[in-house]
This record gives structure tokens, sequence and C-alpha cells, in this order.
């Protein structure tokens, strides 16, 4: 068994930090057991993962930071284990009984706490280069990245000439499932059966393109609305503003927003089709959550997409980086078709196979299980599993 620490610059809702709660709740104990976790709280708290965290591992921070949200110190001081005066106490104490510290964000971990004496993974979930004067990796001995369009990340920095292992994520199956159904859900929103739901969840960041479902139903008839849930991180207050005024202007009484949720699946059924017309992703977690869920998805061949659509064949109906309003609209049309059914079938079956959190940590504890103690049979079990997954038959 190996005994690991996680690392996290923050807990606001997105995907990595999703990354880390599923890897903290759902690893086989037989195999992989979490010494603790640090989060530096730098970018922010959201409530929901910082109790999903804390009631899976024990968790450290220190009283610095918060990037100035309001209630994060609350939210500390309510969930986690310990909150040091130092952030390098923090590493120490989560890494106390740790044979390998896992971390994210660029946090180099030795730079607070330069007696770390572990090996430490560092993990890109994003396809964005990193700066030319980026060191952050300068301790890593090892590397990770979530999809090969991630591996990017790495190789513009110091690290460059690390061997990069890509472990793709994977969602929580449980959250997708819905609790009370479409049809609540549908009532809910003031939906009539004719009505044909477009939805976005998810930050509302400019990267992930979200206003594309209200651009795509303002070109639509009247029974086509568009359905938001999410909203702007700590560090951008103004985009739902910007989304909400868009609607006002395009499509108006034909949008509702909703702040994000901790159990998606409800919300998922009700959706017809699912919007995911990013100009960036590394492997999209709100993707895999509605291939699980069953839902139809619009997307842009981006990030892990495109790998996964050559290995299982055609997983969502695409539209380009730069596509129309009337591109978009034409998108959702198909994916409400038998084009677009055909699709959610086989990502559902895929997802649910080989993408969901438990399948995750399966990839990381064989991964992890192979720098820790490194053995002629591990080492052949871990490269054929790494080398590719298996193709849809």
């Amino acid at each position: 068994m190996v005994k690991a620490a996680l690392l996290t610059p923050n807990l606001t809702m997105g995907g990595a930090e999703m990354w880390i709660v599923s890897l903290a709740s759902s690893a086989d104990p037989e195999r992989l057991q979490w010494t603790g976790a640090v989060v530096s709280g730098w970018g922010g708290l959201d409530p929901y993962l910082c109790r999903r965290l804390a009631s899976h591992v024990t968790v450290h921070t220190h009283d610095g930071g918060w990037n100035q949200q309001p209630g994060a110190a609350r939210l500390a001081q309510r969930y986690f284990h310990d909150i040091h005066e130092h952030f390098g106490d923090a590493i120490r104490a989560a890494c106390r009984d740790a044979d390998i510290l896992v971390a994210w964000g660029g946090v180099d971990p030795r730079r607070y706490a330069p007696d770390l004496r572990i090996p430490v993974v560092q993990t890109s979930h994003t396809t964005e280069p990193a700066r030319p004067d980026h060191n952050g990796f300068a301790s890593a001995q090892h590397l990770a990245a979530v999809s090969e369009a991630a591996r990017v990340h790495f190789r513009s920095a110091a690290a460059a000439d690390h061997e990069i292992q890509v472990l793709y994520n994977g969602a929580d199956r449980a959250r997708c499932l819905p609790l009370e159904g479409r049809g609540r859900m549908r009532q809910a929103w003031g939906l009539a059966d004719e009505d044909i739901a477009v939805g976005y969840i998810g930050r509302h960041s400019a990267e992930k393109n979200p206003q594309a479902a209200i651009e795509a139903v303002a070109r639509l008839p009247e029974n086509y609305r568009a359905i938001y849930y999410g909203g702007p991180t700590p560090r951008d207050q103004t985009t739902t503003q910007r989304l909400r005024d868009l609607a006002q202007e395009i499509a108006p009484e034909r949008v509702r927003f909703h702040p994000s949720v901790e159990h998606i699946g409800d919300p998922l059924a009700g959706l017809d089709v699912f919007m995911l017309a990013s100009h960036r992703e590394a492997f999209s977690l709100g993707l895999i959550e509605a291939w699980i869920a069953g839902v139809p998805v619009v997307a842009t061949a981006v990030g892990s997409l495109p790998e996964l659509q050559q290995r299982y064949g055609q997983l969502t109906i695409e539209v380009p980086l730069d596509a129309s309003p009337s591109e978009l609209a034409d998108a959702v049309v198909r994916a409400h078709g038998e084009p677009g059914r055909d699709n959610a079938r086989r990502a559902q079956q895929i997802a649910v196979e080989h993408f969901t959190s438990e399948a995750m940590c399966s990839r990381w504890a064989d991964y992890l299980e192979e720098i820790v103690s490194p053995s002629p049979r591990r080492r052949s079990r871990s490269s054929r599993r790494f080398a590719s997954l298996p193709t849809s038959q």
C-alpha cells in the first residue's frame, strides 16, 4: 500500500479541485492511503469541496492568503484539521507519514518546506503553456498530465526533460445520478414538455466560452431554452453579469441562471443538450459528467476530446473553436436528434467503464505504486495500463 499526501492551491469549484476531492474519496484504501492534504487557500475555497475533502482526509492549511475571499477563513476553521502559522508547516504536517506527495497548480512545496524528503508528483490540468520563468516544478521528480494535450504545460517549463505520464481524469458517478428525476427538474425550471433545454454547467470563465448556449438558443425557435449552473471564480466576479446582460439582449425570458449545486444529477437529467464550446480544456469533468448522465453533447475538439474520439469513435457533435451562433444552433439541433442520441449512448457506456473517479484512482494507484515500490511485475502491468485505454468494441 502507498501512503500519499495531496497539495492543492485552492478549493474553488473547478475540475482540478474536483479531481483532488475524487482522489481523496474514491481511492481503494487497500492500495492507496492518504496521510493528509494541504490547501494553500490562495485561490479561494468552496464550502462543498471543503466539506467533501475534509470528510475523507485530514486537511492542513495556514493563516495567510485566502485571496481576500469573504468567509474563507471561517470555512477553514470549520472544516480543516489544523491552521498553521506557516505554509511550510502545513506541508510538513500533511506529509509526515507519506511516501509521496501529489500536487497541482505549480506550487513548489520545497520552496516552503526545503527539508521535505519524499518524492513529489506535479500534475498538469491545463493546456496553457507554463511561463518561461515558471519554477514551480523545479523540485518535482515526477510529472503527470490529465490528457495528452495537457503535456504542453510542462514542455514549456524547466521540467521539460522529465518523463510525463498521462493519467486520464474521472468523474464521481454518484454525483451524476438523478435524485428526483427529469420531470421534477423541468417543472422547477418552468419548462413545458415540448421545450428543449440547452445546458451549461461550470465556471463562467472566458476560456470556456459560456455564452455559446445563449447564442445558440437565440438563433432557435422559442421553445429552446438555456439553463446555466455555476458562476464566476473568486478572481472574476463580472462574468455572470456579462452573461445575464447578453441573455437579456438576445434571448430575453429564455435563459435561467442558477448557482453551483453539490449534486448535478437532476440538472443533467433535465437537459436535452449539454453545451461545452470551450476554447481551451485539458480534461473536462463537465463533459464526462454529461456523458455519464447520458446527455447529448455539443463540444469543441479541444483537450482530451480528440484523443478519446480517436480511440472510441464519435462521442459529441463537434463545433469549431470560432463557431458562429448559427453553427452552434445547427449543432444543438443535430445533438437533439438521432446523431446526438447515438453519440450519447456510446459515450455513456465508455464513461461508466473507463472515466469514473474509481477508474481514475486505480490508474493513480498503479502509477504511485510503481514510483514508491517498483517491481518487474508491477512495471509490466502499469506500462500496459498507461500506454492506452481499451478501444470501443
